[in-house]
């Protein structure tokens, strides 16, 4: 079978992934339409990540631009990955009943594709859906273990903001005592974002990291303890609308996760420690269960799977 990916967004490139390891564990060629050169290392990442070099891995990247030509050149399934890609929609192509389209909003933005998948779990709960249980989590496997050895407890925050909630990032508390650093990768991050909600008490400390590739940016995460979200001013809507993208890359490399209380009860994930965003009390950084954060991805993973494979055999009749 032969599938074809696309997206004409310069970001969302963390939603690759999954469609890689979905079509190289179930058989299917893969070709993926997205803008070459603005990919920010992602393909290289996923090229070593899952062995791409070899021309004939059944893996294919292509401009976005070849699509309009491509198109009818014997696809069985395509993958719309952003339900509001304007230029997937903009084509009016008999490929739509063909299609798979992932959902990253809590309602319905686009008609024209009826084979939907959310990309929060749990979204189709609150979302109108044809198809119970219609949610994916767009993780795969990065590493198989987790191994500290840097004398700080290293907290990774990915993603702009207006500016960081210093508050919150204050009542972070290390259990050993250690002292935390932030590590901040942004292609818009600056220092004075750290300081528009207050300082940052003493025993924290942040370091900023613009525009890097991805490659490194999965380097800094191997050396992590945690990564933490719900910290951004101006990304709320996360709790309620869609699902911050460092979740799915914390399972894939195995990075437990710090996040609301407000935002798990939606998403229900095991892996997690938890805060009331409103709250005042510390956020105590304990030691996580690795193997228990591999086996609940196994399990996402393993839904993913079901609900791929579900709306296949739906397409494919």
């Amino acid at each position: 079978m032969r599938v074809a990916g696309y997206t004409s967004y310069p970001f969302h490139y963390e939603m690759i992934g999954f469609l890689i390891h979905y079509c190289r564990v179930r058989g299917y060629e893969l070709v993926i339409y997205c803008l070459l050169g603005r990919d920010m290392g992602f393909i290289e990442m996923y090229r070593q990540v899952f062995g791409l070099h070899d021309p004939g891995c059944g893996v294919e990247f292509r401009d976005v631009r070849q699509f309009h030509l491509e198109w009818a050149s014997g696809f069985d399934v395509y993958v719309c990955l952003t339900d509001d890609d304007p230029v997937f929609l903009s084509y009016e192509m008999p490929i739509f009943d063909k299609t798979i389209c992932i959902e990253h909003h809590y309602k319905r933005r686009q008609s024209k594709m009826k084979h939907c998948l959310s990309f929060r779990p749990h979204m189709d709960e609150i979302a109108i859906s044809e198809v119970k249980n219609a949610w994916i989590m767009v993780c795969y496997p990065i590493f198989h273990q987790k191994i500290h050895y840097l004398p700080k407890t290293h907290v990774v925050i990915l993603g702009s903001a207006k500016y960081y909630k210093t508050q919150i990032l204050n009542r972070l508390r290390c259990i050993h005592g250690r002292e935390i650093a932030i590590d901040c990768i942004s292609r818009d991050a600056e220092g004075c974002k750290f300081y528009q909600d207050g300082q940052l008490r003493n025993g924290i400390s942040f370091e900023i990291y613009r525009g890097i590739e991805m490659g490194y940016v999965i380097e800094l995460i191997k050396n992590a303890d945690y990564v933490i979200t719900d910290v951004m001013a101006g990304k709320e809507n996360y709790c309620y609308e869609g699902m911050s993208g460092v979740i799915p890359l914390a399972y894939a490399t195995l990075t437990p996760i710090i996040l609301s209380s407000e935002n798990n009860a939606g998403l229900r994930l095991k892996s997690v420690i938890e805060f009331d965003s409103g709250g005042h009390e510390d956020i105590i950084l304990r030691d996580m269960d690795i193997e228990l954060m591999k086996r609940e991805r196994e399990e996402l993973m393993e839904h993913t799977f079901e609900g791929l494979d579900g709306l296949v055999s739906r397409i494919l009749g």
